[in-house]
């Protein structure tokens, strides 16, 4: 038994990757059911300009990456790192955060003042929208 835990520790955990999604599995999820395309988010924000957001202004008491594992966890550890400050996050209409919490996690981490947004005026309509039991 013993040398089969030795066994065991000795060898190394595969390397964690980001966490990704191929550009048509992200979305934007609502918790009343309404989801939308990150990939459509990008191209229908592509002409709205952009602003630095001050990250003291935002309001970033939403709890994410619940209920993950630890490897889960590594993996947006590991997209935080990636992240591309250069990239403008994207904001709906009431400013919520639609695409760029591992840039904003990031921006936090690193002590900047502001991080690049856009935000709709309107907010598109949900691609899809799941009836969530309630």
């Amino acid at each position: 038994m013993l040398c089969l835990m030795m066994i065991l520790m000795s060898k190394a955990p595969s390397p964690v990757k980001p966490v990704e999604h191929s550009d048509y599995q992200r979305q934007y999820c609502e918790s009343d059911g309404e989801k939308w395309s990150v990939l459509l988010l990008i191209e229908e924000s592509k002409d709205l300009p952009a602003f630095d957001l001050p990250l003291m202004h935002m309001d970033l008491s939403d709890i994410v990456f619940d209920q993950c594992t630890p490897r889960q966890m590594a993996g947006h550890i590991k997209a935080v790192q990636n992240a591309d400050l250069s990239k403008p996050i994207i904001l709906c209409e009431d400013g919520s955060i639609m695409d760029g919490r591992h840039r904003v996690i990031k921006a936090l981490v690193e002590g900047k003042p502001t991080v690049k947004a856009v935000r709709f005026d309107v907010t598109p309509e949900p691609c899809r929208v799941e009836d969530n039991g309630s």
